[in-house]
C-alpha cells in the first residue's frame, strides 16, 4: 500500500490483501471485516468474515475506468481500544494506492 501504480491506462486491479492482529489472546481484535474505499469514500467491495479471525487474506479483482486511488479498512469485533470504541466503524485505514489517474 501506499504505491502509484503505472498509468497503463488499465481497468482491472487486482489486490493481495494480508491483514493480521498479533494479539490473538483477545478476541474483541479479531478482524470482522474489510472493504476497498476509491475515490469520495465509495466502498467497491466489502469482506465481511462469517467468523472473526485474527488474519485475513483476501484477493479480490476490482474492474474500474475512473478511480484515481483505493484504500482498504478494517474492523474488529470489539471496534477498537479507544474509548468510546464502536465495532460498527472501522479501526484502520490502509495507506493508498494511486492508480497514476
Amino acid at each position: 500500500m501506499g504505491s502509484t501504480l503505472g498509468t497503463g491506462g488499465g481497468s482491472s486491479y487486482r489486490f493481495d490483501i494480508a491483514v493480521s492482529d498479533p494479539d490473538t489472546g483477545n478476541p474483541q481484535q479479531a478482524i470482522t471485516k474489510l472493504d476497498i474505499v476509491k475515490d469520495g469514500g465509495v466502498v467497491v467491495q466489502e469482506h465481511a468474515l462469517a467468523t472473526p479471525s485474527h488474519t485475513v487474506r483476501w484477493q479480490p479483482v476490482i474492474e474500474d475506468t475512473e478511480a484515481h486511488y483505493f484504500f482498504v479498512r478494517a474492523w474488529t469485533v470489539g471496534g477498537g481500544e479507544a474509548p468510546g470504541a464502536d465495532p460498527s466503524k472501522p479501526v484502520a485505514w490502509l495507506a493508498p494506492v494511486w492508480t497514476g489517474r
